[in-house]
């Protein structure tokens, strides 16, 4: 014997058939307007951050190798014939050496006594000059700063 639907299945089942002819038609609608692919999602940035949508658009830059330099920046020289001052934080009378720091700045420069006024002594007051040399920065005509 058959099995009777009763109303309210009919019309579940008949919403049910409704559903799926309408999702076939969706279905048939997207396939008729071409592919949907990934592809069409993707976007390509340059390096400048622009959005493009193939990577055929992005337009590079050519550099040219004479235009690379590969250097250490130089550092800011200080003149050579301006007067610094500072005070001998450091002095070794039998070795013949010091160092002396200079005044408004953490730079620290190495001197011989052969350089220097006789009566040189510890956090004396001192005017010199600056000299580069292979091992750093030496101090020059140095001379005591008279108050």
């Amino acid at each position: 014997m058959a099995q009777s639907f009763s109303f309210s299945k009919r019309q579940k089942e008949k919403l049910k058939q409704q559903k799926k002819l309408e999702k076939q038609k969706r279905k048939e609608l997207r396939k008729s307007q071409g592919k949907s692919s990934m592809d069409d999602m993707i976007a390509y940035e340059d390096e400048y951050g622009q959005l493009h949508s193939s990577p055929d658009d992005i337009v590079k830059d050519e550099v040219k190798l004479e235009d690379i330099e590969v250097s250490v920046p130089k550092k800011a020289e200080e003149p050579k014939d301006l007067l610094l001052t500072g005070k001998v934080s450091y002095l070794n009378i039998d070795k013949g050496y010091g160092f002396i720091n200079q005044d408004n700045s953490r730079n620290s420069y190495y001197f011989r006594l052969d350089n220097a006024p006789e009566n040189i002594d510890m956090d004396m007051e001192v005017s010199f000059m600056s000299e580069d040399t292979d091992r750093g920065r030496n101090a020059v005509n140095i001379s005591q700063v008279k108050k």
